[in-house]
C-alpha cells in the first residue's frame, strides 16, 4: 500500500523490560514509574500490559501519533531512549508504524 504524504500515522512500541535490582513489586514501582511519567510528558501514551505479578519484569505498550511516518519512527526511538536507565535493560518486541489509511 502506497502511503500518502499528508494522512497521519500511528506507530506503536512493546518494549520488555528487566529490572535485575528489583526484590519485590513495591521495588519495581518506582522505576516504572518514572518511565510512565517521563513517556507521558513527552505525549505518548503508554501502559503497562503484562508481568503485572512478576517482580523483575514489565512489559511497556507506547504510542503516539503525528504527520509522518518519519515523524513516528523517529519519536518511537526517542521513547526506547527515555526508557533507558541503569538499573533497567530494555528489550524492543514491535515497532509498528501504520497509516491511518490502513486501520
Amino acid at each position: 500500500m502506497t502511503r500518502t504524504r499528508d494522512q497521519g500515522f500511528a506507530g506503536l512500541l512493546v518494549v520488555d523490560l528487566t529490572l535485575p535490582g528489583s526484590q519485590s513489586l513495591k521495588d519495581k514501582r518506582s522505576p516504572l514509574r518514572s518511565i510512565r511519567q517521563r513517556l507521558r510528558d513527552a505525549g505518548f501514551s503508554v501502559a503497562e500490559v503484562a508481568h503485572h505479578d512478576t517482580w523483575q519484569r514489565a512489559q511497556l505498550a507506547i504510542s503516539v501519533v503525528a504527520r509522518t511516518a518519519g515523524d513516528v519512527d523517529r519519536l518511537l526511538d526517542e521513547a526506547v531512549r527515555m526508557c533507558d536507565r541503569p538499573d533497567v535493560d530494555i528489550v524492543v518486541r514491535q515497532h509498528n508504524v501504520i497509516g491511518m489509511d490502513e486501520l
